[in-house]
């Protein structure tokens, strides 16, 4: 038996001060906008993920840096229930935005560059679309080639799809990034959404094409995915460390864009219900060798990705990460340099330990989470709760897998 233990943090503590008079729905709590006129539209299933920044024990939910000060926090709802997989759970995401994008007569248009994220989100999709149903899937191509080594996989999906699902349309939108990371329009998206990173810039330009086209359009971005980071030793060895839920400010700068145009989206589709990370975290064994420390001198999910999600969807092609911009790469630089000097603050990070994550996200009157032969609970020395009774009490995770050892 390999055990491991992760080391509780106290939870961040964030007084909400409610000034304004205007209310949005978040989750099943009433809170308060900054300074919105109408109701929030549901990015996330009732709101339940939320982004914002602190400063003075004052906490604006939703809103854009106004100071460097500020400190970015973000908070997730609580599962209604426990799907088997995580591919169940995003099959339940895909068929609740169906029904909302029918209720608010929006067109769904999922954004897919190639990349095996958005596979996942098509291959949802399509699993729950009902033969009266469609959606569109919108491709940003840039001039020249210059991403077709990512965009190749888009044209082998798509040979796919139109044989499966006929109605399903594929569009493809075209953008020179060498002469627009350099214009006024660019560097207006990047300001207004605080986002320093060129490719999620390029992102909205694809989403705000997409609703010039169509006003009824609901573009669905492949993001949000659920990434863990590892506290790191300085001294150099590997040990047993805790591990933490991540959320950068600069991805929600996706948020942000829609919000201030008070358009409809799903910027982040794969924590768009609780249930998907809930799920990923209860049942997917390479997370729990991670969080466990079992894999020797990894700080973080990202390289473990395409792992982690064969999964779910062993039969999705694995492939290498590209950013579409791997031959722009010293345009690439030079720009998200002069963001990030000039919007430093703006890629702050929020974290918040596992065990919380987990306690958090757990439906209520559900056993503490447990997949096969993994589990964890709270404990002191030999003794062992499903709840955290006292400060000494750590979070420890356990797993008997003889496959896990080989």
């Amino acid at each position: 038996m390999l055990r491991s233990r992760l080391y509780f943090a106290k939870a961040l503590a964030t007084t909400v001060r409610r000034r304004q008079t205007q209310r949005i729905t978040v989750g099943n709590k009433a809170m308060v906008s900054y300074s919105r006129k109408q109701m929030l539209f549901p990015y996330t299933h009732d709101n339940h993920f939320r982004f914002g920044l602190s400063l003075n024990g004052k906490t604006r939910w939703f809103g854009s840096r106004e100071s460097d000060a500020e400190k970015f926090v973000a908070a997730y709802g609580r599962a209604i229930t426990s799907t088997e997989t995580w591919r169940a759970s995003n099959e339940l995401a895909a068929r609740k935005i169906l029904d909302l994008s029918r209720v608010r007569n929006l067109v769904p248009v999922i954004c897919y560059g190639g990349g095996i994220d958005s596979e996942v989100v098509l291959t949802a999709f399509l699993k729950v679309l009902g033969p009266a149903e469609t959606f569109e899937v919108a491709t940003l191509e840039f001039a020249d080639g210059l991403n077709l080594h990512d965009t190749a996989y888009v044209d082998k999906f798509q040979t796919t799809v139109a044989v499966t699902h006929p109605r399903v349309r594929f569009r493809r939108y075209h953008l020179d990034p060498r002469v627009f990371l350099k214009s006024d329009d660019f560097k207006n998206l990047a300001r207004q959404a605080q986002i320093v990173a060129p490719p999620v810039v390029c992102q909205l330009w694809l989403c705000r094409e997409i609703q010039n086209a169509n006003p009824q359009a609901m573009p669905i971005i492949g993001q949000g995915e659920l990434h863990m980071v590892r506290t790191e030793d300085l001294t150099g060895a590997y040990r047993p460390a805790p591990w933490s839920v991540a959320e950068t400010e600069n991805l929600c700068g996706l948020y942000r864009y829609f919000i201030q145009r008070d358009l409809p989206a799903i910027p982040g589709f794969f924590q768009y219900l609780p249930e998907q990370f809930e799920s990923q975290l209860r049942t997917n064994p390479v997370l729990h060798e991670l969080l466990s420390n079992s894999r020797f001198g990894k700080l973080g999910t990202r390289t473990s990705k395409a792992e982690i999600i064969a999964h779910d969807y062993p039969e999705l092609e694995r492939r290498e990460k590209f950013t579409g911009f791997e031959k722009l790469n010293e345009v690439h630089d030079e720009v998200r340099a002069q963001l990030g000097q000039e919007m430093a603050a703006s890629e702050a990070k929020w974290k918040q330990p596992v065990s919380q994550l987990i306690d958090s996200l757990r439906p209520l009157g559900r056993a503490p989470a447990s997949a096969g032969d993994w589990s964890y609970a709270w404990a002191f020395e030999d003794g062992a709760q499903s709840a955290r009774t006292s400060i000494d009490d750590i979070f420890a995770s356990e797993w008997t897998s003889k496959s896990l050892l080989q």
